[in-house]
């Protein structure tokens, strides 16, 4: 899947494993995601 162009994830994204832009699917893959990274 190739993001679209002009977005951020077309600009800077290597390819789909290795980028700097991330998005949670949902609100609750969110709230899981920020608590493994920054803690509670």
């Amino acid at each position: 899947m190739k993001a679209s162009k002009g977005t951020i994830r077309n600009k800077y994204g290597k390819s789909i494993t290795e980028n700097s832009v991330h998005a949670s699917s949902d609100s609750e893959a969110a709230k899981k995601e920020i608590k493994i990274w920054f803690g509670n």
